[in-house]
């Protein structure tokens, strides 16, 4: 197994193998000895820092899926860690290749071409791009200088591409009239949505999460967001962790049901055990290697309201399509209207569209509240009843999406489509 970054790691083991050289003393491997039956790991190997000498990700996976009008999605990375040490995840750790410099970049330059490169793919398969960075914007000089080059590259080349980028709910201090003013450019330059973490509605879970940030300021920033018509189709939560107690559930809940995200996928959604994070967590051993669920949950009311949401979750496939439907028809909205933006009423279509993800996520929403309120005194045949009673209202309400709007994803790719007046301008 390659450790961290493989480019290097990878080319040196291959190049090894092939001239029948000792492949052990690679660095950055680790590996199971057959004589021993111990696993030996060799030493780890540097960060790379200067990514710009890296070659741009070859595509020609997404050029023969493309050939065969297969959707995909087209990612990039324009910076490797995260300067952001949240107790669950470790990106802060794996992402940075466990180097001092938290968060290494490529040039702007260096990312708009590779831009350059991918925007005829990007058009072709009527889509957008994702930039994978675990935070692409932050509050640093460093960051907002990358963000500042990264703009003008884009103005410069007259490149406009549809892009989505991930986000904190403290990226932009939206006191600051210069932050607004980014946010608007950022927009004029291509993206489309952000992905907020915003991982609780509760205050107490996002302090263990060492979030540095309230749930009230994460809602700020998504109806920000919304009222520029650049809230992403989903955002991160993480609704159960191993010390919940039913009031957090309840206060996520809520939250989620106030930004439009209140889907039964997102009311179940846990904590995982990752490697490398801290968060403090009571494990057991993993059954596998990628058993990230080895906890119990402290309060007995707690695991048994989520083995209910997940046994519904595991046999009935309405729940997967409640979010999946959802965030397909967000995210083609927000690319027809890109690549359209005369051909209808799309600010119309967005209202009309949330009402009705609204009434169904309502479904969703008072269900589970229902089960945190009343689950203790229910017997198994209450508790069947309600469970019918809520999947038959998902399915009517499902209907009633896909029939209003489903054609939204059978749009034909030549129908609302303006074509650039040449490979590097989309507009």
């Amino acid at each position: 197994m390659i450790r961290g970054e493989g480019e290097a790691s990878f080319a040196e083991l291959a190049q090894a193998l092939d001239a029948g050289r000792d492949w052990r003393q690679t660095s950055g491997l680790s590996y199971l000895d057959a004589h021993t039956r111990r696993c030996v790991r060799t030493a780890s190997r540097p960060a790379i820092e200067q990514l710009d000498a890296l070659p741009f990700a070859d595509r020609a996976v997404a050029r023969r899926a493309i050939a065969k009008h297969r959707k995909i999605e087209i990612g990039i990375l324009a910076q490797r860690g995260c300067p952001f040490p949240c107790s669950f995840c470790n990106a802060n750790r794996f992402l940075s290749n466990e180097a001092i410099t938290a968060v290494r970049q490529r040039s702007a330059e260096h990312v708009v071409a590779e831009m350059v490169q991918l925007a005829p793919l990007i058009v072709e398969n009527r889509s957008f791009l994702r930039f994978y960075d675990a935070t692409f914007v932050t509050q640093s000089r460093r960051n907002r200088a990358w963000i500042d080059d990264f703009c003008t590259a884009l103005e410069q080349r007259k490149l406009r591409i549809p892009f989505d980028v991930f986000v904190r709910a403290n990226s932009f201090d939206l006191n600051k009239p210069g932050d607004q003013a980014l946010i608007t450019r950022l927009k004029s330059v291509g993206m489309i949505s952000t992905y907020i973490g915003l991982e609780s509605g509760s205050d107490d879970t996002l302090a263990l999460y060492n979030k540095h940030v309230n749930a009230s300021d994460s809602e700020n920033m998504f109806e920000y967001f919304r009222s520029q018509h650049i809230q992403g189709s989903t955002n991160g939560c993480m609704t159960f962790q191993q010390d919940s107690t039913l009031a957090d559930i309840a206060q996520t809940v809520r939250f989620l049901r106030r930004l439009g995200l209140c889907s039964l996928w997102n009311c179940l959604s846990r904590a995982e055990t990752l490697p490398g994070i801290k968060l403090e967590m009571r494990t057991h051993k993993r059954e596998t290697c990628w058993d990230v669920y080895n906890y119990q949950f402290t309060d007995s009311r707690v695991a048994r309201l989520y083995a209910v949401l997940y046994s519904i979750h595991a046999n009935h496939s309405s729940i997967k399509l409640e979010d999946g439907l959802v965030r397909a028809l967000r995210d083609r909205l927000r690319i027809e209207s890109f690549y359209a933006p005369h051909a209808m009423d799309w600010l119309g279509l967005e209202h009309a569209l949330e009402a009705r993800i609204g009434a169904m996520q309502a479904v969703t929403s008072e269900f589970v509240l229902g089960l945190i309120d009343q689950l203790p005194g229910w017997n198994e045949t209450m508790l069947e009843h309600a469970i019918h009673q809520y999947l038959g209202a998902l399915d009517q309400a499902l209907d009633a999406l896909h029939a209003s709007y489903g054609w939204l994803l059978t749009l034909p790719i030549s129908a609302v489509t303006t074509r650039p007046h040449h490979a590097n301008c989309v507009h």
